[in-house]
């Protein structure tokens, strides 16, 4: 399935990613593999975004159109789980620490928070 640019999409957030209602860049990074886990509106109603929460994430996400990371030389794709058919990923297409702390500065400035239904 294609990932259009106005296509939303969020991403769990744990508590230490939000103070005082602002999104650290840190949501937008991913330490282990450099792809960052995202659902995609186009396979999940924000409603049940909130079946995938684990005990220590928030009851918000981070809401962003996939436009933003392709803006900033990140690949979107859809990788549905047998678990998760909404999973998605974004990663840079030239990988380095640097430029994966630049974009996720960027996307942290573009991203509002939702609160779960």
């Amino acid at each position: 399935m294609i990932i259009r640019d106005e296509d939303v999409l969020w991403r769990r957030l744990h508590p230490g990613w939000v103070n005082d209602g602002v999104l650290s860049s840190i949501a937008f990074v991913d330490r282990r593999s450099g792809k960052v886990s995202v659902h995609w509106s186009g396979g999940i109603a924000l409603a049940d975004v909130r079946r995938h929460l684990k005990p220590t994430q928030l009851d918000e996400v981070a809401e962003i159109a996939a436009g933003e990371p392709r803006s900033l030389e990140c690949t979107v794709e859809h990788v549905p789980t047998p678990d998760d058919p909404s999973h998605s990923q974004f990663y840079p297409l030239a990988p380095s620490t640097s430029g994966a702390r630049r974009i996720a500065k960027m996307l942290a400035l573009k991203a509002r928070l939702v609160s779960l239904p």
